[in-house]
């Protein structure tokens, strides 16, 4: 076995404004055994990995993999050499059409609230009335929240940072916030530990998935179902646009192209009912 690679902050730190952070684990779980790039090296960390992950996993680990290589192989025959690694390994494309096996209805959502205590029905209900994704929920603080108005309605209008850096604004009830704040006793993370520290992503998993099963009894519930569920409601039950809807939740991309959607926005009042 290969000694492992020491990385030291400053280099994990350069990595991170190049790649983003959600990487960075997977940069170095591949160190840990890997003292260069190559494609050896590759195939081997890929192909024993695909052993015990799901394609969806992979399929991140490659993306990682690849940044990596573009940002530290600055020779392109060489880049290209290594890149024909990822051809060995096979992905299946995910389906990620969203069927009514990923989504649970806004009565199965409130009797998970019901079922857990006052931190995690915090937690699960800001979930369902945002959209928001696990890696923006744990990461939100209390300098992001600023108290609006609109439509006659005071909310508070949160900074959320989502995929590939992009900053966007989601709506949170007032009173669900200060309940947040109050019952946390929050300090610099709006959902914040008992040593004041953010949740991680697998807390949060464990959270979500205990109140699932206690609500369902077999069935198995994500955060990301929430975030299923919530877009859900909006486009077929009230009848949103779908490119207001991908807008808010974050999303790169559309189906829906047509300049009849480009001023579409979600008002105060579609958001603030969940």
């Amino acid at each position: 076995m290969k000694k492992e690679v020491m990385l030291s902050n400053k280099y994990i730190q350069d990595l991170k404004l190049v790649l983003g952070g959600a990487y960075i684990n997977v940069i170095k779980q591949y160190y840990k055994n890997n003292n260069n790039l190559s494609y050896e090296n590759i195939i081997k960390f890929l192909k024993e990995n695909k052993k015990t992950k799901s394609n969806a996993t992979i399929a991140i680990y490659k993306a990682a993999l690849k940044k990596l290589i573009k940002y530290q192989i600055k020779d392109l025959n060489k880049r290209a050499i290594i890149d024909t690694a990822f051809a060995e390994i096979k992905v299946t494309k995910q389906d990620k059409t969203i069927t009514k096996e990923k989504i649970v209805s806004k009565e199965i959502i409130n009797k998970m609230i019901k079922l857990s205590n006052e931190k995690n029905s915090l937690i699960i209900q800001t979930l369902y009335a945002t959209g928001l994704r696990v890696s923006e929920l744990i990461n939100i603080k209390k300098k992001d929240c600023k108290k609006t108005i609109e439509d006659n309605i005071i909310y508070m209008s949160v900074s959320v940072v989502g995929k590939g850096n992009k900053e966007r604004k989601i709506k949170l009830k007032i009173e669900l916030y200060s309940n947040i704040i109050k019952t946390f006793n929050s300090k610099t993370y709006i959902f914040e530990t008992r040593n004041h520290r953010a949740f991680t992503r697998q807390a949060i998993y464990r959270i979500v998935n205990t109140a699932g099963l206690k609500a369902l009894g077999t069935r198995q519930v994500h955060p990301h179902t929430l975030r299923h569920s919530f877009a859900t409601e909006l486009l077929i039950k009230d009848n949103k646009s779908l490119k207001a809807v991908s807008k808010y939740l974050g999303h790169s991309s559309t189906a829906i192209t047509s300049d009849f959607y480009i001023h579409d926005e979600l008002s105060i009042k579609d958001l603030i009912k969940f």
